[in-house]
């Protein structure tokens, strides 16, 4: 039996393709490389590069879907995206509705804007961008399809990830990340306003624990399922003290310059509240934030170390 990743080579479903393989699951990817990296797929690992080619795949046990770009910028710069993201999205939803097969689909914390902290499950997103659009619309498939034929789905909306094997994203990366990189490349930091703006950070490991606990919820669940679950820590850390934690925990001396915040309907501030997802799928977090830091600056202290 074979799980299927989309966006395998990105990010958070590199390091989720990483994990299954180590714990001896078959997998299949599924990436066209608009947003990911070749150098983040595993050797050995099957690669198909559109949607089209999942009925090529034998014996699928379940679909992890995290192949949308994940940025609100891509959607700006193109936003043909979205027809292309929500066309995969129901072309996903119908072969799993046919073949029963359970999906976990990753969505975003930034559905959020404009509710008070910390962020619950049951407050009605409030889309104010293509990116958040297409997020809050293929939730509600999930539910039309759950609604009206088989389906068992869970979204995850994911808080502020960060982890190795992100250096492909360039200016879309974590922001705690690309602190690291300009601390090691001797760059200067731009902040949006004075630095009291927070995040809910998540390290990356912890998120893919989410997806798998996700999955065998699932497949333990013979009914038809639609659930929606935040992945988080419950803390929100502003970046000013991130700045002066990742110097106490590395050493580096980040130059920053704070700038006037050129972006409309900017998040300020986010948080999660984790009780659903503890309770009902048995996950919580287990690294902290100074840890996370530790093991995200030894990787990236190694990719980068010719670049000064």
């Amino acid at each position: 039996m074979t799980y299927v990743v989309t966006g395998g080579a990105g990010f958070i479903g590199s390091n989720l393709v990483r994990e299954l393989k180590k714990r001896g699951y078959k997998v299949a990817i599924i990436d066209d490389f608009s947003t990911g990296s070749i150098d983040n797929i595993p050797k050995g690992t099957a690669l198909y590069t559109s949607i089209d080619h999942l009925t090529l795949i034998e014996d699928v046990e379940g679909i992890f879907h995290l192949g949308q770009p994940s940025s609100t910028i891509h959607y700006r710069r193109n936003r043909h995206l979205v027809h292309m993201a929500t066309e995969d999205m129901i072309h996903i939803l119908e072969f799993c509705s046919v073949h029963n097969i359970p999906i976990v689909y990753a969505s975003t914390s930034s559905l959020y804007w404009g509710h008070s902290l910390p962020y619950r499950e049951y407050q009605i997103p409030l889309p104010f961008d293509f990116y958040t659009e297409v997020k809050y619309f293929c939730e509600r498939l999930m539910s039309v399809y759950t609604n009206l034929w088989r389906l068992r789905g869970i979204a995850l909306r994911l808080f502020s990830v960060y982890g190795e094997h992100e250096e492909h994203k360039g200016n879309t990366a974590n922001v705690l990340t690309q602190m690291i990189w300009a601390g090691l490349k001797g760059e200067t930091f731009e902040i949006y306003g004075d630095g009291s703006q927070t995040r809910d950070f998540i390290y990356v490991e912890d998120v893919v624990e989410a997806f798998i606990k996700a999955m065998k919820f699932l497949q333990r669940t013979k009914e038809k399922y639609f659930n929606i679950f935040n992945v988080g820590t419950g803390m929100d850390i502003s970046f000013n003290y991130l700045l002066r934690l990742i110097a106490e925990v590395t050493g580096l001396q980040i130059k920053v310059e704070y700038v006037p915040n050129p972006i409309k309907n900017y998040v300020m501030y986010t948080q999660a509240d984790i009780t659903k997802i503890q309770t009902e799928l048995n996950w919580r977090p287990k690294t902290k934030l100074r840890e996370g830091i530790k093991r995200v600056f030894k990787y990236y202290k190694e990719i980068f170390k010719d670049v000064r």
